[in-house]
């Protein structure tokens, strides 16, 4: 949500039909509703740089459901009528060309955008706690025990790449590339890793190994497993 641009909705409720007499009073509605909501946004986030789109519930006349569709930049009513009989012949597979429409609700979505943080500086590790080394991992009975090699993420640099089998290791986690699997650390310090075909197999393969050796390694005082 950190990431995410502001948005804001406001709704009203509007029965009309969707023809050359309901188009002014339409887009009347659309002005109140924007400039609402501009002035919302305008006060909270100090502001004029707001995006706006506009939308309406609209149905055949008789018809029970409406369905929302987005309402073009126009005062032709026809053009109007067309968006929705384009996405009703979408949602439903048919349309009436010789139909009524008429609008029953509008709706208005603004948006305003967010400043991003730049992620590679929140990915900056602490200080490495250690060195590259190897150690004795026991990886289930399909691979047994290896010698593996141990790497403290926080010394990895973006664009280290590797194979497994290895462990990368951090405080709150240890990620386990199993053998053939490669590896690589990306431009916000995140691990990538391409499962290839193995000893045993990709896919299915591979999950089934993984929960495998997280269950035999649970029998060890201090790992837990959860299924």
């Amino acid at each position: 949500m950190l990431l995410s641009d502001v948005r804001l909705d406001l709704g009203a409720t509007f029965a009309g039909r969707q023809d050359g007499a309901v188009m002014p009073m339409l887009k009347a509605k659309f002005d109140e509703l924007g400039a609402s909501v501009t002035q919302t946004l305008s006060r909270e986030f100090a502001t004029d740089d707001i995006l706006m789109q506009f939308f309406a519930e609209t149905r055949f006349v008789s018809q029970r459901h409406n369905i929302k569709v987005v309402v073009p930049p126009t005062d032709d009513a026809a053009v109007f009528r067309e968006s929705f009989r384009r996405d009703y012949r979408r949602r439903y597979g048919h349309t009436d060309p010789g139909a009524q429409v008429e609008v029953q609700a509008l709706h208005v979505s603004a948006f305003v955008r967010s400043r991003k943080p730049d992620l590679r500086k929140l990915a900056t590790q602490g200080p490495a706690r250690g060195s590259s080394h190897k150690r004795r991992v026991y990886l289930g009975r399909a691979f047994g025990w290896r010698d593996m090699m141990v790497h403290d993420r926080a010394s990895l640099p973006p664009g280290f790449s590797g194979e497994g089998q290895a462990i990368i290791d951090e405080y709150g986690s240890t990620t386990l590339i199993g053998p053939g699997d490669h590896y690589s650390i990306g431009e916000h310090r995140e691990i990538r890793i391409s499962c290839v075909q193995g000893a045993i197999g990709a896919g299915e393969a591979a999950v089934r190994r993984a929960v495998r050796v997280a269950k035999e390694l649970s029998m060890y005082p201090g790992f837990a497993f959860f299924n």
